[in-house]
């Protein structure tokens, strides 16, 4: 495992180390239903909890570039996991 610049690279047997209450992620070149066919993934607490945002590269970026309007945008698009993860 190894990060840089607020990426990850992990590999598909770690996926246990994704769990937080939010996960934001771009599955570059996949889907959600890819993500969700890794084992373990549907157990992780952002996917069971609706905090899990499988968002398109724009979204992904705004999170990782220094403009708050860009910023806005990318949570404005989260808002759904952002409000089940905050009851």
């Amino acid at each position: 495992m190894g990060g840089t610049g607020g990426r990850l690279t992990l590999s598909p047997e770690r996926v246990d180390a994704l769990d937080a209450d939010l996960g934001v992620m771009l599955p570059n070149g996949g889907t959600r239903d890819d993500l969700m066919a890794l084992p373990g993934f549907a157990q992780l607490l952002s996917v069971q909890q609706g905090g899990l945002a499988v968002e398109d590269y724009a979204t992904v970026v705004g999170f990782n570039t220094a403009s708050s309007l860009y910023r806005l945008y990318s949570l404005g698009r989260i808002t759904p996991q952002l409000e089940a993860v905050g009851t």
